[in-house]
């Protein structure tokens, strides 16, 4: 299951906020943990919180949404397919002004978030995982 510094990967896919606060400690941590070369970043702002929330009842809304996430499913598919990445990380951070609630909501969050990634059909031997970045910029395994 986990992967260690051997691993056959050498590209992972984070699926995480713009800011980069988050997305390098999770490289970083990418890196060491499962000893890829390359992480792909896979970004929206606030995305734990946009990939949790649940569908606008609004037409427009929806459609804008809808667009919004079949954009970040294909650009992790691109990743998926083309550079064979695993695992894939789905993060959220402290101090998110995309999504800005509580460590904790921000924890319910990811683990929903890994539920919508892993229902978009991540083939069953490609681990998605939910990682948290806390205060201190280091990263928290959440699923």
């Amino acid at each position: 299951m986990e992967q260690n510094k051997q691993s056959k990967h050498d590209w992972a896919a984070h699926v995480g906020c713009i800011d980069d606060r988050g997305v390098e400690p999770v490289r970083k941590w990418a890196i060491e943990k499962f000893g890829v070369q390359l992480v792909d970043p896979v970004t929206q702002g606030g995305m734990d919180g946009f990939l949790s929330a649940p569908m606008p009842e609004n037409e427009e809304a929806w459609y804008i949404q809808k667009i919004e996430m079949n954009r970040i499913r294909r650009d992790l598919f691109i990743s998926l397919e083309h550079h064979k990445s695993w695992p894939v990380l789905v993060s959220g951070h402290y101090g998110c002004a995309g999504n800005p609630v509580s460590d904790d909501e921000h924890r319910t969050c990811i683990k929903k978030a890994c539920e919508v990634v892993r229902s978009w059909g991540v083939p069953p031997d490609i681990e998605v995982i939910g990682v948290f970045v806390n205060q201190n910029w280091q990263v928290e395994q959440v699923t």
